[in-house]
C-alpha cells in the first residue's frame, strides 16, 4: 500500500488549469522527485497535499485513508511535512522551543521545564548529526540551519511524509552532503520524501523514482534508475 496515492486531481483557479488529472503515488522509505519548470503545477500539488487547497476533483490517500479535510492542521495532524523555502519558525523562540513547541513538558501544565525541552532537543538534533545549539534563539541561525530545525521539528512529530521544495538553493556543497545524509537516514526509518529540485544531479543522486510534470499533467513517471538528466 502506497503511503501516499494521489488519483485524477485536478485544481482550477481563475484563467489557469493548474492541475489536470495528476495521479501518483509515494511510497514509506521512498524518495521521489517532483520536476517540473516553473507554472507546472508542483506548487498546486503539495498545497492539495497539505491542505492548503481542495483539490476540484479527484482524491488524495494518505497511510491508507482518504482525505476528507483538507486543511493545513489535519495534514500536519496526520503527519505530513512541508518545508518550504521560506521556513515558518518563530524567530524569538529558542531552537529547542520551536521543535517542541505545542508539546513542552511543563510543571503543572504552567511553567516549562526548559532544561528537559532542552535535553530534549539537544538528544533529537544529536541523533540526526544536526549540530546547531537548541537553546540559542532562532533569529542567531542562518538560513539551512533554520531548515534543519524546520525538519527536526516535523521529526519530533514523527512525520510520516516529508516534502522538502527546494531545499538546497541556501547550501553549500558541505551543508547539501549533510542534508542527503539525513535524507538516506529517514528512508531507512520508512519516512516517505517528496523532493523538488530543479537541480538534476541532486535529483539523480536522491531520487528512486521520478516524475515529470507539465502545464498541470503528468508527463511520465519512472525509476530514477532507467532514466538520464
Amino acid at each position: 500500500m502506497a503511503l501516499l496515492e494521489i488519483q485524477n486531481v485536478s485544481k482550477h483557479f481563475p484563467g489557469v488549469q493548474a492541475l489536470d488529472g495528476v495521479s501518483l503515488t509515494t511510497d514509506a522509505g521512498e524518495v521521489h522527485a517532483l520536476l517540473g519548470q516553473n507554472g507546472a503545477g508542483k506548487s498546486t500539488l503539495v498545497k492539495c497535499i497539505s491542505g492548503v487547497h481542495p483539490p476540484d476533483g479527484g482524491s488524495i490517500s494518505f497511510a491508507g485513508e482518504l482525505i476528507r479535510s483538507y486543511t493545513p492542521k489535519h495534514a500536519y495532524d496526520s503527519g505530513i511535512t512541508v518545508v518550504y523555502q521560506r521556513m515558518q519558525l518563530l524567530p524569538w523562540l529558542s531552537v529547542a522551543e520551536n521543535i517542541l513547541l505545542g508539546q513542552m513538558p511543563t510543571f503543572g501544565g504552567a511553567v516549562i521545564k526548559r532544561h528537559e525541552c532542552n535535553s530534549i532537543a539537544r538528544e533529537l538534533l544529536a541523533r540526526f548529526n544536526l549540530h546547531i545549539d537548541p537553546e540559542i534563539p532562532v533569529n542567531r541561525l542562518s538560513p539551512p540551519e533554520r531548515q534543519e530545525v524546520v525538519i527536526a521539528k516535523a521529526l519530533y512529530r514523527k512525520a510520516k511524509l516529508l516534502i522538502l521544495d527546494e531545499p538546497t538553493a541556501a547550501m553549500d556543497a558541505a551543508r547539501i552532503d549533510r542534508l542527503f545524509e539525513l535524507i538516506r537516514d529517514l528512508k531507512a526509518q520508512s519516512v516517505g520524501i517528496l523532493y523538488i529540485s530543479h537541480h538534476l544531479e541532486e535529483v539523480f543522486r536522491l531520487a528512486d523514482r521520478i516524475t515529470v510534470l507539465r502545464d498541470g499533467r503528468v508527463v511520465s513517471t519512472q525509476p530514477a534508475s532507467e532514466l538520464n538528466q
